[in-house]
């Protein structure tokens, strides 16, 4: 027998509805690098630590992600 998107529950969903793995990536990637701000208080240093990553990098993604602090 072969699995079909019926037997998996993606019967109804739409063209508009459906996400790419990229899309899914990168709003994973901000909730992540949002997260971090938050938990080290919007300090750039200690969430690119907390992250692994250099804080280059972060500032990198901050532009990409278009990610600035709430006022």
């Amino acid at each position: 027998p072969r699995l079909t998107p019926v037997d998996l529950g993606f019967e109804g969903i739409s063209g508009a509805e459906q996400t790419s793995l990229l899309q899914v990536r990168e709003e994973a990637e901000s909730n992540h690098i949002r997260a971090a701000l938050v938990r080290n208080n919007w300090n750039v240093s200690k969430a690119a630590r907390d992250l692994g990553t250099s804080r280059t990098t972060l500032y990198d993604l901050l532009e990409k992600y278009k990610i600035i602090k709430d006022r």
